[in-house]
């Protein structure tokens, strides 16, 4: 369970939560916190980005639950740029307002 949790609107349809959890610093969590950093449009998760391990992989991932819905699959790519719930805010709120200017 996450200990904090911080919503920050960016339009009546549009925004970004985060969740972050404390841990033990580890080689999954060398910064010993756990995150995840999601943006929703009209209520629906279209990116989320976390640092817990994927597919058996440690590291940041960016899950993007917006792109190839025909095939109704997530594309997800690995994000070792993002290294803190600061810069997954930053990147969810980039994506957001480029990628749906008319709702903002």
């Amino acid at each position: 369970m996450y200990a904090d949790t911080l919503d920050i609107p960016l339009s009546e349809n549009v925004n970004i939560k985060a969740r972050t959890r404390k841990m033990e610093k580890s080689s999954d969590h060398p910064l010993g916190i756990e995150f995840a950093v999601m943006g929703f449009v009209k209520l629906l998760e279209v990116i989320r980005i976390d640092n817990s391990p994927h597919q058996g992989k440690p590291g940041t991932h960016i899950h993007f639950l917006d792109k190839d819905k025909r095939k109704g699959k997530e594309v997800v790519e690995e994000s070792p740029q993002i290294k803190n719930p600061e810069q997954a805010i930053d990147y969810v709120d980039l994506y957001l307002r480029s990628r749906y200017p008319m709702l903002l």
